[in-house]
C-alpha cells in the first residue's frame, strides 16, 4: 500500500472557505487550514493560541449595549473610552480610570441609544484625534461636533464644538435676486459693549435680520448666517451725514471718528484723523495710518465687505435676530440697503450637522449631506470663508459638494495620500487638482475611483492602507494607492473565508503589536479575525470563541508600549443573568521573559497572585460558574464559582480563573480523492504544553503525551520546543483531516505538522 508524507509547515493562510477545498494548485493551499478556533496565525507562519480575555469590570448599565473607542496621546498614555447612553466611561492601565475624588471616572454625554448605534447595526459615532482632543460627529446629523478634552488624567470634557467661533461653513450664496435682507445693526456683539482693546467698537444690542421673503425656520437658531454688501449706501444719519460710504482718495478730507471710507474692496472706518494721506489703506488686520506726514487718517480695518451673524431667535419667517459675530459692513443695514447677497451656516438643527470626521493635509474636515468641509490650514476649528477677510487665499478653508452619487450617504472618510471618501455606492478621492500648488479652494479634485459601496462601519487606517466593510458588510476591501496609474485599487480580502463573515460585520479594530491582526466582530456577536501583513502577502482568517456574544472591539498600546492590547464587551449569561463585561485580551505566553505560571489561557478571568493560598475569592463576576484553573502552572481540575470564590486542592501564589475555552486546528484534505489513512504525524511544537489530537470529527481522540519516564510526578510538567511523534487515531476516509486540539488553559503553538497516510490504489 502506497504512502505519502506531505509537509504542512505553515498556517498563516488562516481558514478557508469550503468553496476552496478542491483548490489544491492554489498557491497558498499549502498555508491554509480547514479550521481555526482560537488559534492566531502568525505572519512567519506558526498558528499560535490566543491569550485569555481578563475581566475588568461590568459595563455601566448591562442592560444598554455600549461601544468602544481609544484615546491614545503616544504608546505609553491612552485610555479606552466606553460610550454608553448618556454617558462615556473611561479605562487605562488594564482597570477602571479614577477621577480626583477616587471614584471611577465618567462624565455624562449627548449621545443615546439611536445616536450610538447606527440603521447598519455599527457605531454610530465617527471620531478623530489630535493631542488632547477627540472631534466626534453622529451618523444622525441631529448633533453638533462635539469635542472629547482630556484636561488630565482625571478630569476630561465633552463640549460642543462652538462652529460661530469658527466662522463657519456656509451654504451657497443665495442665487435669487428677488430674495433681500438687511439688518439695524453692524457693530459687533458683546456681553459689556465695551471698545475692544485694538479699538473695534461693540455693542451689547442684538441684531435684527429682516427679510423679504420667508427664509427663516426655528431650526436656524444657534447656526449662522453670511451678509454681504450689495451697495455702499447709507441710511442718513448713521455716520454723520453720509448717505454714501465713500472711496478712499489722497489728500480727500472730511472725515471725522467713526466714518468709513472703501479702499481696494475692503471697508475701514476713522479711529483719528481729518484728511487722507498718500498711502492708501490695503490691509486686513488692525490700525494703520494712511501717511507719513501730518495730514493722515489712522485707519481701522472693518471687514471685507461681509460680516457673520449667530441666529439667536426667529421671530418669524422673515424675522430673525442674533449677534455679530463678525462685524457687518454699514451699508446693510436699512431697507434702501438691502442686499441679495446671503448665506446660512450649513451647520443647523435646520440643515443638519456633519456625520463624519477626519483630517487631511493639516486640515481638519467633516463630511455630511454630500460635502466635505475642510478647515484653515494648521487651524483646526476655523473655517471662516476667508481668513484675511477680503479674498478666497490657498489656506482657507474649503467647502466641496460631492456631485456623484448626491442621493448616497457618507459612510467614512480615511487620510490617505488623497482623502478617502466611502459612500453607499461608492469610493471616491478629494485630492490637490495639481501637484505644483499645496491643497486649497483653488486647487481641489473629487475623483471616483470604485463603485463597491460602503456598509456603515468605520474604516480603518492600516499602515498605507485603508480597510471597509463593503456594502453587504460580508466583505473586507483593502483601499491602496496605484501610484503608476496615479489612481486607486481596491482588494477584496474575504475571498479566501467568505463563509466566516457571512453573517455581516459591524465593527473593527486594528492591532499592529505584536502581528498584524484585524479584529472583526459579526452581527450575530461572534468574534473572528484577519491576520494582515501585506509586505509578507499574509491574509489568513480565523475564528474566536470566547463564550460570549462580543458587541464591539477597539484597541489601545498596553500600558508597557510593547504590544496592543484588544478590549471588548462581551454579553454574558452569568448564573441566569444577562451581563455585559468589558475585557481585554491577554498575550500569548512568552517562555523567554515569563515563567509558565503567567500563561493566561481562560476566558472571563482574572490572576491572583501572593502567599500560598487554597481559596482565591474576587470571582463574584463568574458566581456559579464551572472555571478552569492553573495554579503556579499547572493545570488544576475546573471548579465551580460559590459566594464569589474558589477552593484549590493545593497551595498556590500564581492562579489564574476563568471560563474554560477550547483551541481547534483542522488541516486541509490531501491533494487527492484516493482513500486514505493517516496513521503517523510529528508535529512541531514551541512554547507548548498539553494536548489532544484526533481526526476531523473528533472521534478517536487521543492525548498528546508532556511527562516522560524522568520526569518528578510531584511536580507540574514544563512547557516544551519539540517535535512530537504520534500514533494517529482515526479510521479510512477520502480526505485525511487531522485536528489537534487544546482544551486545557495552557499555551500552545504549532510550527508544523508531518503527518503519513496510508493510500489505497482505488
Amino acid at each position: 500500500m502506497p504512502s505519502s508524507s506531505p509537509a504542512i509547515n505553515s498556517f498563516n493562510a488562516g481558514e478557508f472557505s469550503p468553496l476552496m477545498l478542491a483548490q489544491t494548485d492554489f498557491q497558498k493551499w499549502k498555508n491554509g487550514c480547514k479550521k481555526m478556533l482560537n488559534f492566531i496565525p502568525r505572519s512567519q507562519g506558526p498558528a499560535e493560541r490566543r491569550g485569555g480575555t481578563y475581566f475588568v469590570s461590568e459595563v455601566n448599565d448591562s442592560s444598554q449595549k455600549v461601544w468602544l473607542a481609544s484615546f491614545e496621546y503616544n504608546t505609553t498614555q491612552a485610555f479606552l473610552l466606553e460610550f454608553g447612553p448618556g454617558y462615556v466611561r473611561f479605562y487605562s492601565d488594564h482597570g477602571i480610570a479614577l477621577n480626583g475624588s477616587g471614584g471611577p471616572l465618567a462624565i455624562a454625554s449627548p449621545y443615546s441609544a439611536a445616536e450610538l448605534t447606527n440603521s447598519d447595526g455599527g457605531l454610530g459615532l465617527s471620531m478623530v484625534q489630535s493631542g488632547d482632543v477627540i472631534y466626534i460627529c453622529s451618523h444622525t446629523g441631529n448633533l453638533p461636533p462635539y469635542k472629547l478634552s482630556r484636561l488630565s488624567n482625571t478630569n476630561w470634557t465633552l463640549t460642543p464644538f462652538n462652529y460661530a467661533a469658527a466662522g463657519g461653513p456656509f451654504a451657497n450664496t443665495n442665487s435669487d435676486r428677488s430674495v433681500t435682507v438687511y439688518t439695524d445693526q453692524f457693530r459687533i456683539w458683546s456681553a459689556d459693549g465695551a471698545t475692544r482693546p485694538d479699538g473695534t467698537p461693540t455693542t451689547s444690542s442684538y441684531c435684527t435680520i429682516t427679510a423679504n421673503s420667508p427664509i427663516f425656520q426655528t431650526g436656524h437658531v444657534g447656526g449662522l448666517f453670511y451678509i454681504e454688501a450689495s451697495t455702499d449706501k447709507l441710511v442718513p444719519g448713521l455716520i454723520g451725514s453720509s448717505t454714501q460710504i465713500p472711496g478712499w482718495t489722497q489728500g480727500k478730507d472730511g472725515f471725522g471718528v467713526g466714518g468709513f471710507c472703501r479702499s481696494d474692496g475692503k471697508y475701514y472706518e476713522v479711529m483719528s484723523g481729518n484728511t487722507t494721506g498718500n498711502i492708501q489703506p490695503t490691509w486686513t488686520a488692525g490700525a494703520h495710518l494712511d501717511g507719513a506726514g501730518t495730514e493722515n487718517v489712522l485707519w481701522r480695518y472693518s471687514n471685507g465687505g461681509w460680516g457673520v451673524i449667530q441666529i439667536t431667535s426667529v421671530t418669524s419667517a422673515s424675522v430673525a435676530v442674533g449677534k455679530i459675530v463678525s462685524e457687518l459692513p454699514p451699508s446693510v443695514i436699512g431697507s434702501q440697503s438691502k442686499t441679495n447677497k446671503w448665506a446660512f451656516g450649513d451647520w443647523s438643527n435646520a440643515q443638519g450637522f456633519p456625520t463624519k470626521v477626519g483630517f487631511y493635509k493639516s486640515r481638519l474636515c467633516f463630511a455630511g449631506s454630500n460635502k466635505l468641509w475642510f478647515s484653515v490650514a494648521s487651524d483646526y476649528e476655523n473655517f471662516t470663508p476667508m481668513s484675511n477677510g477680503f479674498e478666497v487665499q490657498a489656506d482657507d478653508s474649503i467647502n466641496v459638494q460631492i456631485e456623484a452619487d448626491s442621493t448616497n450617504t457618507i459612510q467614512w472618510i480615511a487620510a490617505s495620500s488623497s482623502l478617502i471618501v466611502g459612500t453607499a455606492s461608492s469610493e471616491l478621492t478629494c485630492s490637490p487638482s495639481t501637484t505644483t500648488s499645496a491643497f486649497g479652494p483653488d486647487n481641489i479634485q473629487i475623483v471616483q475611483e470604485s463603485k463597491y459601496g460602503s456598509k456603515g462601519v468605520n474604516a480603518l487606517i492600516v499602515g498605507n492602507t485603508v480597510l471597509f466593510v463593503q456594502r453587504a458588510g460580508r466583505k473586507v476591501r483593502a483601499v491602496m494607492a496605484d501610484y503608476q496609474s496615479g489612481s486607486y485599487s481596491s482588494t477584496d480580502l474575504s475571498v479566501l473565508a467568505e463563509h466566516i463573515t457571512s453573517t455581516g460585520i459591524v465593527d473593527f479594530a486594528w492591532q499592529q503589536e505584536p502581528d498584524n491582526v484585524v479584529w472583526v466582530v459579526l452581527a450575530n456577536g461572534e468574534l473572528v479575525a484577519l491576520t494582515y501583513n501585506s509586505e509578507q502577502e499574509v491574509i489568513g482568517w480565523h475564528r474566536h470563541d470566547v463564550g460570549g456574544i462580543v458587541e464591539s472591539v477597539a484597541t489601545i498600546p498596553d500600558p508597557s508600549g510593547n504590544r496592543d492590547d484588544v478590549w471588548m464587551v462581551v454579553k454574558r449569561t452569568i448564573n441566569g443573568q444577562v451581563r455585559r463585561y468589558i475585557e481585554y485580551m491577554k498575550p500569548a505566553w512568552d517562555a523567554s521573559t515569563q515563567s509558565l505560571s503567567e500563561a493566561f489561557y481562560v476566558d472571563c478571568g482574572l490572576t491572583y497572585r501572593g502567599v500560598p493560598v487554597t481559596r482565591v475569592s474576587g470571582l463574584g463576576h463568574l458566581e456559579g460558574m464551572a472555571v478552569s484553573v492553573t495554579t503556579d502552572g499547572a493545570a488544576h481540575p475546573d471548579v465551580v464559582v460559590s459566594g464569589g470564590a474558589i477552593n484549590l486542592q493545593w497551595p498556590s501564589s500564581v492562579v489564574n480563573a476563568g471560563l474554560p475555552f477550547t483551541s481547534e486546528l483542522v488541516t486541509l484534505p490531501f491533494q487527492d480523492s484516493r482513500i486514505k489513512r493517516v496513521n503517523k504525524a510529528a508535529i512541531l511544537f514551541v512554547n507548548s504544553l498539553g494536548g489532544k489530537v484526533s481526526d476531523e470529527g473528533g472521534r478517536n481522540t487521543d492525548t498528546i503525551e508532556t511527562r516522560d519516564y524522568s520526569d518528578m510526578m510531584d511536580k507540574a510538567p514544563g512547557a516544551y520546543d519539540d517535535i512530537k511523534e504520534i500514533t494517529w487515531p482515526g479510521d479510512y476516509n477520502k480526505y485525511g483531516c487531522m485536528k489537534i486540539i487544546q482544551d486545557q488553559p495552557l499555551p500552545m503553538t504549532i510550527c508544523a505538522v508531518y503527518p503519513r497516510a496510508w493510500t489505497t490504489g482505488e
